[in-house]
C-alpha cells in the first residue's frame, strides 16, 4: 500500500495543489537519474505479498465481523519480524499485509510451498484458526453491524505518532473527522474501519475531494430466480446493480501480489511487456470475490470494484468528449507497453501523458515508450503529501517517486531499485490476482507466474496484443464463471519466431491470422485447430529440462502445473464458483441474490474449514 512513514501533517487535496510541481519535478529527475545508472542484479529473485482479513466469529449469535484490532496488533511496528515474515498495515483496520522476510531466488521456487504453509500455521498459532480469513472480499462489508473493535485503544495512544502542537491539533481533527464519517462521507461504510495511520484516511478524503464527489461503484447483481430488479431505496438506488460509495469497498478487498526482480533494466522491460497480456488471465484464474455488500454480484473478482473505489477523475476527465479525458481510473490495467514494441500495439487514440515532462525524458535519452509510461503516471496528482516532506535535497530519497508510483495502482507496477536498502534490482509487481483460500492454491498461482517468467526469459515467445484487446480481456475476466463462459484474445503464434517491431510487418494481417478468441482452457492447455501447444505444456517442458531441479523437486513443481491445467479446464473450480454453489445450496437462501447474516455465518465457517485443511472439497482440489 505504499510508504507508511509519517513526516508531519498530511495535507488535504486543496492545500497540496501548490506543491504538485515540486513533487513531479523531483519524480522526473529521480527517474532519469536512476534509469541512467543501469543497475545489474546478481541473480533474478521474486517475492510475494498476501493481504488477509482479521475476523471475529460470534458463535452464540451466529454472526461474523471484521475485527479492527488488527491495526492494534502491529500499528507501532510496521515491519516487525515474525519468524519468516513481516506483518504490516493495510488500508482496513482489520487487514494484515504479510510478506516474506527475504526474497527467493528464481531457482529456489520449490521452497515457497513450505514458506506459505508456515505463514498460515504462524497466523493460526498466534491468533487462532477462526481469526483470519484468506479470501478476496468480506461478504458483509457495509451491511448491518459488520465490524467489531473489542480492544479499542485510547486515543492518546494514537497521538504518539504526533510531534509538535500543530501536528497534535491536526491529529485531533483527523480523529474527529473519522467519528463524523467526513473522510468518505459513505452511506454504507463507517470511517472507523479505516486504519488509523494518516495515509489511509487522508487518501480516502483526497480522492473524494479531487473527484468532486463520492466515488461511484455500480456492479451488476447476479439475477437469480427471485432477485428484485424493481424496488428503489436510498441504499439501493439502481435496481439490477450493487451500489457502493467508498474507497473501503475496493481497498478492503484482499489480493495476492507477486514481485519479480530481473537481472537488468532491459530484461525487466521485456518481461513487463510480455506480462501485460497475461495479467487478465491471472485475474480470472484466481477469482474469489463474488459477494459485495451482502449481495451476489455477476462478477467473480474484485478488480473493477477496487478500480472504481479510487477513481479520482473529475467529471471532465471522465467525459470521453472532453479534451481532459483520461481513459481509466488510477487503479486500472496498464496503458501501454514500455519496450521496443511498435506503436500499432499501443493503440489508444488519445493517450493521456504529461507532454512537458515527456520532452525532458526524451532529451535525457530515455526511450519513447518508457518515457510515455512515466509521463502517463504524471497525469495523476500526488494524493498524500506530508508537510515536512516536500522540498527534498537528498538524491537518494525516493519519497516523491513512491508518492506517485505507489498511488498509480496498475495491473503491473514497474519498480526502480532501492540502493539505500541494498536493492539493485528493477522489478515488476503483478497485481491482478485475487487472494485464494488455501496455501496450496496461492502457491499454485505463484508457481504459474514465476514459471511464465522463466519461459519469457529463456524462450523466443511473444504474447503482445493490441492494448485495447488486453482491455477487452479484462472486461470478460470479471464475469461470472469466465473460465467456462468467456473467450479471450490470444496470440496463437506466440512461440514462433515472430518480429512485431519491424515497420514493414503487416500488422493487420498478423492480427487477422494470429490473434484469436480462445477459451482459457485453450490458452493454457492448447488449441489443436491452430496447432497452438498451450502455456502449461511449455511450463512442464521448462520444469522437466531445468538442470537446477532434481527428480523430487521436479515432481513437486509439476503438481502445481497440473493443478492450473485442471483449473483452466474447469475440472477444478475457482473459489468464486465454489462460493456461488454453497450459497445456491444453502437451505435459507431464497434465490434472491441476498446473503443473510446466517448464510454468511455458515459460509465463512465452511470456508475456514477449507482454509485450515479440515475439509478438502473435490471441486477445489480434485
Amino acid at each position: 500500500m505504499g510508504f507508511l512513514s509519517v513526516f508531519g501533517i498530511v495535507l488535504q487535496y486543496i492545500e497540496s495543489k501548490q506543491y504538485f510541481k515540486i513533487i513531479k519535478d523531483n519524480f522526473v529527475k529521480y527517474v532519469i537519474r536512476e534509469l541512467k545508472k543501469k543497475y545489474i542484479c546478481k541473480e533474478p529473485m521474486f517475492g510475494f505479498e498476501f493481504e488477509l482479513h482479521k475476523i471475529s466469529v460470534d458463535e452464540q449469535n451466529k454472526k461474523i465481523y471484521i475485527d479492527l484490532t488488527a491495526q492494534n496488533d502491529i500499528i507501532n511496528s510496521v515491519k516487525q519480524k515474525h519468524g519468516e515474515f513481516h506483518l504490516s498495515h493495510e488500508y482496513g483496520g482489520w487487514m494484515y499485509e504479510v510478506i516474506p522476510n527475504e526474497p527467493f531466488l528464481i531457482k529456489d521456487l520449490h521452497l515457497i510451498e513450505n514458506n506459505i504453509q508456515n505463514l498460515y500455521k504462524y497466523l493460526t498459532i498466534k491468533y487462532g484458526n477462526k481469526k483470519f480469513l484468506s479470501l478476496g472480499s468480506f461478504p458483509m462489508l457495509g451491511v448491518g453491524k459488520y465490524y467489531i473493535n473489542e480492544d479499542e485503544k485510547d486515543e492518546d495512544e494514537d497521538k504518539e505518532l504526533i510531534g509538535d502542537k500543530n501536528e497534535q491539533k491536526a491529529r485531533e481533527q483527523f480523529l474527529e473527522d473519522i467519528k463524523n464519517n467526513k473522510l468518505s462521507c459513505s452511506n454504507y461504510l463507517n470511517d472507523k474501519i479505516i486504519n488509523r495511520h494518516p495515509r489511509f484516511g487522508n487518501l480516502t478524503r483526497n480522492i473524494r475531494q479531487r473527484r468532486g464527489s463520492k466515488v461511484d461503484i455500480q456492479i451488476p447483481i447476479f439475477k437469480d430466480k427471485n432477485t428484485d430488479l424493481t424496488t428503489i431505496t436510498n441504499l439501493d438506488p439502481n435496481p439490477g446493480y450493487i451500489t457502493m460509495d467508498a474507497m473501503g469497498f475496493g481497498m478492503g478487498c484482499c489480493s495476492l501480489q507477486v514481485t519479480i526482480a530481473s537481472d537488468s533494466l532491459d530484461d525487466c522491460i521485456k518481461i513487463y511487456d510480455q506480462l501485460i497480456p497475461l495479467a487478465p488471465l491471472f485475474l480470472l484464474l484466481t477469482s474469489s470475490s463474488p459477494i459485495h455488500r451482502g449481495k451476489l454480484s455477476d462478477y467473480d473478482n474484485r478488480w473493477i470494484i477496487i478500480s472504481k473505489s479510487v477513481d479520482d477523475r473529475t467529471e471532465e476527465e471522465r467525459n470521453p468528449q472532453s479534451d481532459e479525458y483520461i481513459y481509466k481510473s488510477r487503479y486500472s490495467p496498464v496503458y501501454s507497453y514500455i519496450g521496443n514494441v511498435n506503436k500499432y500495439f499501443n493503440n489508444y487514440p488519445k493517450f493521456p501523458i504529461n507532454q512537458d515532462y515527456y520532452k525532458q525524458f526524451i532529451e535525457a535519452g530515455i526511450s519513447e515508450n518508457l518515457a510515455t509510461h512515466f509521463c502517463n503516471l504524471l497525469v495523476r496528482d500526488p494524493l498524500v503529501i506530508f508537510d515536512k516532506k516536500i522540498n527534498i535535497t537528498d538524491d537518494n530519497d525516493m519519497t516523491h517517486f513512491e508518492n506517485i508510483n505507489s498511488s498509480n495502482w496498475n495491473s503491473l507496477r514497474f519498480k526502480l531499485p532501492r540502493p539505500a536498502d541494498g536493492d539493485h534490482s528493477y522489478k515488476i509487481e503483478i497485481r491482478t490476482c485475487d487472494l485464494q483460500l488455501t496455501p496450496f492454491e496461492n502457491t499454485s498461482i505463484i508457481h504459474f507466474i514465476v514459471n511464465l517468467y522463466n519461459i519469457i526469459l529463456k524462450q523466443n515467445c511473444n504474447f503482445i496484443l493490441p492494448i485495447t484487446k488486453v482491455d477487452q480481456n479484462y472486461e470478460n475476466a470479471y464475469c461470472n464463471d469466465a473460465i467456462n463462459k468467456q473467450k479471450f484474445w490470444w496470440r496463437i503464434n506466440c512461440f514462433d519466431n515472430i518480429n512485431i517491431n519491424d515497420d514493414n510487418f503487416d500488422y493487420k494481417k498478423d492480427e487477422k491470422d494470429n490473434i484469436k478468441l480462445l477459451t482459457i482452457n485453450e490458452i493454457l492447455n492448447g488449441a489443436n485447430q491452430y496447432n497452438y501447444p498451450g502455456l502449461i505444456s511449455i511450463i512442464k517442458k521448462e520444469i522437466n529440462e531445468n538442470p537446477n531441479y532434481n527428480e523430487n523437486m521436479r515432481q513437486n513443481l509439476l503438481k502445481f502445473a497440473n493443478y492450473m491445467e485442471k483449473r483452466a479446464k474447469g475440472e477444478i473450480w475457482t473459489d468464486a464458483k465454489y462460493i456461488r454453489r454453497f450459497i445456491n445450496d444453502h437451505p435459507k437462501y431464497n434465490k434472491d441474490s441476498i446473503i443473510t447474516e446466517e448464510i454468511n455465518y455458515d459460509l465463512i465457517n465452511h470456508l475456514l474449514d477449507i482454509q485450515n485443511g479440515i475439509i478438502k472439497p473435490k471441486e477445489l482440489f480434485g
